[in-house]
């Protein structure tokens, strides 16, 4: 039993001439039992819902004089994952990843990622991800590869992005593809009828978590479409 992680199995192998020695583990296990982990990283506002996780990992080691870590390699695999972060909600999660190095520990190939639902106050899904992992002890970096999501009967899309876990910094190069607009018109739960679909690019910044957007650019695909406005009565009466 390792930081309380059940069932997982350990093997050690070791050479008392050399005082080198070998581990490797292999378990499978519920996601909500890495909350103290993710405690110790000082990863805020993060609660592990739920989902399944597979590791397995082998590591050589040497302590004959300063005990040492010379090679480290592991596979992730987890499934069914349900994560809240802050504000943000995530459902049905995948994520496949092999890694290895160390002290800095990097993904061997991309890491992907899918999410059935992200839900920031505006609902993606379907959404798709692969990145880099750079890990070290006082930094997890993600440097984004390609993402893709569905969102307001159109798409998202990302090849430029990159998130930085324990400080909760990073940013993200939107474009948006087809957007509807009268799905984006019925967030402001005013009396808006339209037609058309909108496409651009909308730059993300992410800092201590939260989000910001500026300087985006959003243009009217052919053959274009209309907002019109109609007043509720109450409106009516106010402007009165």
């Amino acid at each position: 039993n390792v930081l309380d992680l059940k069932p997982i199995t350990i093997t050690l192998n070791f050479d008392f001439p050399t005082s080198r020695g070998a581990i490797v583990t292999d378990g499978k296990f519920n996601v909500r039992q890495l909350a103290g982990i993710a405690e110790y990283f000082g990863i805020q506002s993060l609660e592990l819902r739920g989902g399944n996780m597979e590791i397995s990992a082998d590591m050589e080691f040497n302590i004959r004089d300063e005990p040492s870590i010379s090679v480290l390699n592991g596979n992730v695999i987890a499934e069914n994952l349900r994560i809240d972060l802050n504000d943000f909600k995530l459902r049905g999660g995948m994520v496949e990843g092999q890694f290895s190095g160390w002290p800095v520990v990097r993904s061997m190939a991309p890491v992907s990622m899918s999410w059935d639902s992200f839900d920031t106050g505006i609902l993606v899904t379907k959404i798709f991800m692969e990145f880099d992992l750079v890990a070290e002890a006082t930094s997890i970096n993600l440097l984004g590869r390609s993402l893709e999501g569905s969102v307001f009967g159109g798409t998202v899309g990302s090849d430029d992005f990159a998130y930085e876990l324990l400080g909760r910094n990073g940013y993200l190069n939107l474009n948006l593809e087809t957007l509807d607009l009268q799905t984006i018109l019925d967030l402001q739960e005013q009396d808006f009828e339209s037609s058309g679909k909108t496409s651009g690019s909308v730059p993300v910044h992410i800092q201590e978590g939260k989000l910001s957007v500026s300087h985006g650019t959003v243009t009217a695909l052919q053959p274009g479409g209309f907002i019109r406005y109609t007043p509720s009565q109450s409106d009516r009466k106010s402007v009165v």
